[in-house]
């Protein structure tokens, strides 16, 4: 009798956990709506975002989940420009495939590359050097069905610079940048808008310069809490002591009429 009891509850656990496995990381209800508050260090808000998913089209083996994501004051109206116009949303996809979500590297990380001026790209050419560039890995990173803990989900790798034709050697210097995405453990998140189990994703990123003069490393560590159903419900940068900088924060989500999921 308990043998059977025994396997009858350990066929219920390993079920749940093929549930739980499948919930997907981002809201997929068309009209759903959540709010985000965005802190600084100090814990006060600065400014607010709305986000409104719009839809989710099957495309090939994926689903496309689209929002809208709307710039707010801190008193939650909506953010002007110079002129006195409201500043329009921006458009976000995700990509829902059989074994997880796929997210562009950019939402942790923004591009801080600048465009070389004209006089220094003809200074460039001029003394024979040649622009290189290599990566290893890929931009992107997957969340999949069932992640667990020390698990890395992206490795992503790049140098640029220039080099002398003749030797092939750095002669202005390049710079790197050295990505790794994994998570880093499950934990239970407070918010604003309640508590929620979530998986915690860490960005360690790191940038090089080397050149005969000037080498400095520049590292940043980013997270993210994503809730099965919900994605984000919190994200910012953490020093190196584990404390928050920025950070933005479920305040609240409202689902269409009859539409919530079972969480």
């Amino acid at each position: 009798m308990f043998g059977k009891l025994f396997l009858i509850g350990l066929s219920f656990l390993v079920l749940s956990d093929e549930i739980e496995a499948r919930k997907p990381y981002e809201c997929l209800i068309p009209g759903t709506e959540k709010y985000y508050a965005i802190h600084n260090k100090k814990g006060k808000i600065t400014d607010c975002l709305r986000v409104v998913v719009t839809g989710a089209e099957k495309q090939d083996s994926c689903l496309v989940v689209s929002q809208l994501e709307y710039p707010l004051d801190k008193n939650w109206n909506p953010m002007m420009d110079n002129k006195g116009f409201s500043i329009g949303p921006d458009s976000i996809e995700f990509l829902l495939l059989e074994r997880g979500v796929a997210s562009d590297i950019s939402e942790f990380i923004e591009n801080i590359g600048e465009p070389t001026d004209k006089k220094t790209v003809a200074f460039i050419e001029g003394g024979g050097y040649e622009y290189i560039f290599r990566s290893s890995g890929s931009p992107d990173f997957i969340y999949p069905d069932r992640m667990i803990v020390g698990d890395t989900l992206c490795r992503y790798l790049s140098e640029d610079g220039w080099k002398k034709v003749a030797t092939g050697k750095s002669a202005l210097g390049t710079s790197s940048l050295d990505i790794v995405i994994y998570v880093a453990a499950k934990e239970k998140v407070q918010t604003a808008a309640g508590e929620f189990d979530c998986y915690k994703i860490v960005a360690d990123w790191v940038w090089r310069i080397s050149s005969p003069l000037y080498n400095p490393v520049e590292r940043h560590c980013f997270v993210k809490w994503v809730a099965p159903h919900i994605g984000a419900v919190k994200l910012g940068e953490e020093d190196k002591k584990g404390r928050l900088g920025d950070y933005m924060e479920l305040v609240r989500i409202e689902w269409p009429a009859g539409e919530a999921p079972a969480m």
